[in-house]
């Protein structure tokens, strides 16, 4: 029986808006025409942070055999499993002339590009080369999401249709025939059933502090850079002049991009150190700027473990199970201090000592320690440690993570630096050891694997409002991303090399930037470490800005906001505020339908990913396969309650 014409939008066409895309595609029902129109100022599939056109210095931060864009058996959904390749396999397949999507690793169940010739990158991308626990660039990536958008418009069933605008929703209304979506380029697209966001890392509004830097700058005719995606940054770093003094203030991973660009990028070249057994030196070019860094931690991010876990595994949690996550829900007044973090610090702690233990021992050893300390007592499992071997000092300690130097001074700049690339040094041997190997890798891994199982605690009002933001906002989310989503190894002996060649100075903890009274540019410092003030022509603000709806420049966004169509999240807590209002947009329950000013849930408007978070934790991460990726799940959730499933 043949049912009416369907008209969708899906607004943001990145990974996620892709993920959307491809269970509208899965679950069409046959006999129902539909249209989906795909709006997205940047190529569809890639996007704006994965486009192809960006340089190849600029690495994402996972393995190629862990990043893919199909749904497996591990995805719980209603929907039909299609597979297809990871990236690793379609890299892999894509050399010129060789490989099909069912080479690739579509399954009989794939019906999604099984069979046909892949897409390939440009000559000389190199791709093909890399291993499934080697990291690919960012323009890989976007070519592997393009690859896949194209297939999906090649393999679309029968009745259904995908229009493409290569432009930026402005506003969307409703009346009785149903929703309109504007585009900036004059397009109107009436008759919508159903609007779906997928919106990604956008622009927003200067603090006043980035305000009144930004104007300083001007005034004075210096450069200063505001938070952004790295890649929209590459345009204007080319105004950045050899030998000239730049500062990048922060440590994380945008930091890393910046620091390619401004040495790689400007043609410098690393090279095996002559003096150092493994590590690297770096050949300036002549054209690089002379860099200085800082954070309020003073210390990059830890870089990653080499991956010994293949493309699915992970730790599996021994405390905070699923069943612990319910008790947290049930439980009135939970608060993530209280109630996840020691559930989840006991998690890592007990990684890190059995994988002490089969370093010391054996296997066989390990996995006797780990039954016996999960028997005992809390109270208990300090005997069990000694038993095995593991003394008072070399048990898990937060602090020797979160705050490396201890309790070390620094007299001056040069002998922090000595300390830093000693540091440096011994966070790439952790690294070397992989991440189920090295006790400390191993560790921190555990807080990447079991990111889904803090959601399903947090999301959605698991803890208290005040819980939330003190607790999550200002001091896990930070740190979580500080210890387990940092570079790749070779980044930071990058950045050794820089500190060794003298382009590249960290100032040190507590990095501050203060405008010098006369005008003659930042001054970028660290009060614990003397002397380390420095004086500088730019500041880079190495970090990408944090999603909050009330300070969202995406036109979209804004107007919904200001039409009352959406409002802001909050957190009830007990407390004499009442709630915590994060900057989420408020979205219900899975299949998170948009919530207006009024309280009232939009039947057929839906947003899930980067704009939501605070209403779900950690929205940045991606699809990983074998894991039962929570993106895919969402996604077809959503694209079934689009379709009246």
């Amino acid at each position: 029986m043949s049912q009416p014409p369907r008209t969708v939008a899906v607004v943001g066409l990145g990974p996620r808006g892709l993920a959307v895309l491809e269970r509208l595609s899965a679950n069409h029902p046959a006999g129902c025409p539909l249209s989906v129109h795909v709006v997205d100022p940047y190529p569809p599939g890639p996007g704006r942070v994965w486009r192809t056109r960006q340089s190849p210095h600029l690495l994402m931060n996972t393995v190629t055999s862990q990043v893919s864009q199909f749904t497996d058996d591990s995805v719980a959904c209603a929907g039909p499993v299609r597979t297809g390749p990871s990236l690793y396999e379609w890299l892999r397949r894509s050399a010129p002339g060789t490989g099909t999507a069912a080479d690739a690793g579509a399954g009989p169940k794939a019906g999604l590009g099984a069979g046909t010739p892949l897409a390939t990158g440009p000559e000389g991308d190199g791709g093909e080369r890399l291993g499934p626990d080697d990291y690919p660039s960012r323009a890989q990536y976007g070519r592997y999401l393009e690859w896949v958008f194209g297939r999906l418009v090649a393999e679309a069933p029968a009745g259904f249709e995908v229009i493409a605008h290569r432009a930026t929703a402005v506003a969307l209304t409703e009346d009785t025939g149903g929703q309109t979506l504007a585009l900036d380029d004059g397009t109107r697209i009436t008759g919508l059933d159903a609007v779906v966001l997928t919106l990604g890392h956008g622009p927003a509004a200067p603090s006043a502090e980035e305000r009144r830097l930004a104007a300083y700058a001007e005034t004075h005719g210096l450069r200063y850079h505001p938070p952004a995606n790295p890649a929209d940054l590459e345009a204007g770093l080319t105004a950045v002049a050899s030998g000239e003094r730049v500062a990048l203030r922060g440590l994380g991973l945008a930091f890393f991009d910046v620091m390619a660009l401004l040495t790689e990028g400007r043609g410098g070249k690393y090279v095996p150190s002559p003096s150092l057994d493994g590590g690297l030196q770096y050949l300036p070019s002549g054209d690089e700027p002379v860099l200085y860094a800082g954070s309020r931690r003073g210390v990059p991010y830890h870089s990653r473990g080499e991956n010994q876990k293949g493309a699915s595994g992970r730790h599996e949690p021994l405390f905070l199970t699923l069943e612990a996550v319910a008790r947290i829900r049930a439980a009135p007044g939970a608060t993530f201090g209280r109630d996840v973090w020691p559930l989840l610090e006991a998690e890592v702690a007990t990684v890190y000592h059995r994988a002490l233990v089969a370093q010391w021992a054996d296997e066989p050893t390990a996995a006797r320690f780990l039954t016996e300390y999960l028997a005992a007592p809390a109270g208990g499992r300090t005997a069990v440690l000694r038993r095995f071997g593991v003394r008072a000092q070399d048990e898990w300690k937060w602090s020797r993570v979160e705050r490396p130097w201890g309790r070390r001074e620094f007299d001056d700049p040069a002998r922090f630096a000595r300390w830093l690339v000693e540091h440096l040094h011994e966070d790439v041997r952790h690294a070397r050891g992989g991440n189920v190997g090295d006790p400390l890798k191993a560790a921190l891994d555990v807080l990447r694997d079991l990111r889904n199982e803090v959601r399903l605690a947090v999301d959605h009002s698991g803890v208290t409002g005040s819980s939330y933001r003190d607790e999550i906002v200002r001091w896990f989310t930070p740190l979580n991303a500080f210890l387990s989503i940092g570079p790749p190894p070779s980044r930071v002996e990058e950045m050794a090399a820089l500190v060794d060649c003298g382009l590249l100075t960290v100032v040190g903890p507590g990095a501050r930037v203060r405008e010098d009274p006369g005008g003659q540019g930042f001054l970028f410092g660290s009060d614990a470490v003397p002397g380390s003030e420095v004086r500088v022509d730019a500041l880079i603000e190495a970090r990408i800005p944090e999603p909050d709806l009330r300070r969202s420049t995406n036109p979209l966004i804004a107007r919904l906001l200001a039409d009352g169509q959406c409002r802001p999240y909050r957190i009830a807590d007990p407390g004499p505020e009442g709630a915590y209002e994060s900057g989420g947009m408020e979205v219900t329950p899975r299949p998170y339908r948009l919530v207006d000013a009024a309280g009232v849930p939009h039947p057929r408007r839906f947003a899930f990913g980067v704009p939501t978070e605070n209403v779900h934790w950690a929205t940045a991460a991606g699809i990983r396969p074998g894991v039962g990726s929570v993106i895919l799940e969402d996604a077809d959730a959503v694209a079934r309650a689009v379709l009246g499933r």
